[in-house]
């Protein structure tokens, strides 16, 4: 095997094993999503309308023939589930996005593996553009496959 191809190979372990690094973290890269999921939950339980405790509280707060009273809370109760609702959708988008890094990875670990097995390996392959390219057509996909 010549000085040439060995280093090829050495690149191409090196990259495979950041691959295999990078997705054995894959628990990590989701926590945080999964966190605010559980918290955005609980808070929306507690804002469901007409049964959720926060409302079913400040209602019962407020004098029967406070109608300006309870018309603050109702606008108020509708301002924050709006935001519990953008928070959930920002929540599914990075989870989305989660999906597709990792799609991505594991897609360029096969690649890079499968091209160790070519006679044609350049030296100087770009890991980082391959991971880009595999990235942007996992996100294009998700794009395209949104119910519309």
């Amino acid at each position: 095997m010549s000085r040439y191809a060995n280093n090829n190979q050495r690149s191409i372990n090196v990259a495979v094993s950041v691959c295999d690094t990078m997705l054995s973290k894959e628990s990590h890269f989701r926590e945080g999503t999964s966190a605010n999921m559980s918290l955005t939950q609980v808070v929306s339980d507690r804002f469901m309308p007409e049964v959720g405790v926060l409302e079913v509280t400040l209602m019962k707060l407020l004098e029967d023939d406070d109608e300006e009273g309870k018309t603050e809370v109702q606008e108020f109760l509708k301002e924050e589930r709006e935001r519990l609702q953008q928070l959930a959708t920002q929540n599914a988008a990075s989870e989305q996005m989660t999906d597709a890094f990792i799609t991505s990875l594991r897609s360029l670990k096969h690649q890079i593996a499968s091209s160790a097995d070519q006679e044609n390996v350049s030296d100087n392959m770009d890991y980082e553009a391959m991971l880009v390219e595999t990235l942007e057509k996992e996100l294009s996909n998700l794009k395209s496959s949104k119910p519309v």
